[in-house]
């Protein structure tokens, strides 16, 4: 869960992006979240 948690970081200056917003979607979304848990 760390490593999910570094890439946000590093695309801060960028976070008005469409492509970095539906990257952090997909990173945080229930499906990852859920199997990042699991391990």
């Amino acid at each position: 869960m760390d490593r999910i948690m570094t890439v946000p970081k590093a695309f801060d200056a960028h976070a008005d992006l469409d492509c970095v917003r539906s990257l952090d979607d997909r990173l945080y979304g229930w499906h990852n979240t859920l199997i990042a848990l699991r391990h």
